[in-house]
């Protein structure tokens, strides 16, 4: 036979999960603006050099913004405009034949990818925010607007995170599960051979997203909900 405080203790065990917070790792979306890149007809890099991934914040193109949502809610900004030091250091590697009146090609997958970086002045500081090695991407010039209009994209996966030391987040990126990266502009200065590209400036931004880390709280009511289960069954023995 049940008890009442036994009845009580499941509805207790069983309640506790169910009214606790969703158990669901959030997502991760970061926001790049005023980023500038070269094209020249082999790789395509930040625009100050294609030399990088040292945390060097004179081998990288200073920013105008990085905006960090969770779970599409604005939690934190970083802007030159507040007095913000940031840089997007990029090497995207081997990217070859790229038609002159436009088309896809695949990035040879050499290159180490992407640094975010911030220079704190006040210590003559830079920390990498996050620094990621990217898969090969897919590459994707177009000209519209009766050839008045440029505009390129590199979109695609990354390989591994090498470091992250994200602010205004709780949890780190999961480097388990798929993390998106995608850089679009407008070009300028765009040079050909007759037949592929040879060169171009890009303007324009970028967008990084991926999966949240659970915070250990949710990893502990979950814990919390298994154990739970054991008292169940020996009562049930009784």
């Amino acid at each position: 036979m049940v008890t009442r405080v036994q009845k009580t203790l499941i509805f207790f065990l069983f309640a506790l999960p169910a009214s606790a917070p969703t158990l669901v790792a959030g997502q991760l979306r970061i926001e790049i603006t005023g980023l500038n890149a070269t094209y020249d007809g082999t790789d395509i890099f930040d625009a100050t050099a294609k030399a990088g991934n040292n945390g060097d914040k004179s081998e990288a193109d200073p920013l105008a913004s990085i905006d960090f949502f969770e779970d599409d809610v604005l939690v934190g900004s970083l802007n030159t405009s507040d007095g913000d030091f940031i840089y997007a250091d990029l090497l995207i590697g081997n990217v070859t034949g790229i038609p002159k009146d436009g088309g896809k090609v695949t990035s040879g997958g050499s290159g180490f990818g992407l640094d975010l970086l911030q220079y704190d002045a006040d210590t003559s500081t830079t920390t990498t925010l996050l620094s990621l090695d990217l898969a090969p991407l897919n590459v994707e010039y177009s000209v519209l607007a009766g050839g008045s209009l440029e505009i390129s994209s590199a979109a695609g996966l990354a390989n591994t995170i090498n470091e992250q030391n994200l602010p205004f987040c709780q949890e780190d990126l999961d480097g388990a599960k798929s993390i998106s990266f995608v850089v679009f502009g407008t070009d300028d200065n765009v040079t050909d051979d007759g037949t592929h590209l040879t060169g171009f400036d890009m303007a324009g931004t970028g967008q990084i997203q991926g999966t949240l880390v659970p915070e250990p709280s949710s990893l502990l009511l979950l814990a919390i909900g298994g154990v739970g289960i054991l008292p169940l069954r020996r009562l049930r023995r009784r």
